[in-house]
C-alpha cells in the first residue's frame, strides 16, 4: 500500500504533520472513527488545522464522512477513491465496520440539469458475524 504522504501527494494535498496524522489514525483503525476518537489518538494537532484537514481529506475523497444512528459522523478510508462513481458501504452499528456493497439494483437518476459528482450510501443494521452472536 503506499503511503499517506504518497496518497496525499496524489490528489495534490501537501503532506502537513495534521493531514498525516489524520490520515494515519483513520487508515490504522479498523472501524470509522469519530472526531472525539481521532482527537484522543493525536494531541499536536489545534481545533482549526483539524478540521480544514478533514474538510481537505472529505473533499478529496479520501476519507468519507458516515452518519450514524446517533447523529454522529464518523470517517473512513476510502480504498478506492471512486471519483463520479457511486459507492455502497453496510455500516454495523454493533461492531462499527464498514463493508463495502456490490451495487446489482438500478441506483435513483439525478434530475434532468442536475450534474452529479459522487454518490455514496451507507447502509446500517448488523453484519452476519454480529447477528450470529446475538443469535446465540
Amino acid at each position: 500500500m503506499e503511503s499517506v504522504k504518497e496518497i496525499l501527494h496524489r490528489y495534490n494535498l501537501r503532506g502537513t504533520s495534521a493531514r498525516v496524522a489524520i490520515l494515519n489514525t483513520i487508515i490504522s483503525s479498523e472501524a470509522p472513527l469519530s472526531e472525539s476518537d481521532i482527537k484522543k489518538r493525536i494531541h499536536e494537532v489545534d481545533r482549526v488545522t483539524f478540521y480544514r484537514s478533514i474538510k481537505n481529506l472529505l473533499e478529496t475523497n479520501i476519507i468519507q464522512g458516515i452518519i450514524t444512528q446517533g447523529k454522529i459522523i464518523k470517517y473512513a478510508f476510502c480504498t478506492e477513491n471512486k471519483n463520479n462513481e457511486t459507492s455502497v458501504q453496510f455500516y454495523c452499528t454493533e461492531c462499527q465496520r464498514m463493508t463495502d456493497v456490490e451495487i446489482k439494483a438500478q441506483l435513483p437518476v439525478v434530475p434532468q440539469g442536475y450534474t452529479e459528482k459522487t454518490c455514496s450510501i451507507t447502509i446500517t443494521g448488523i453484519c452476519k458475524t454480529c447477528n450470529k452472536s446475538i443469535q446465540k
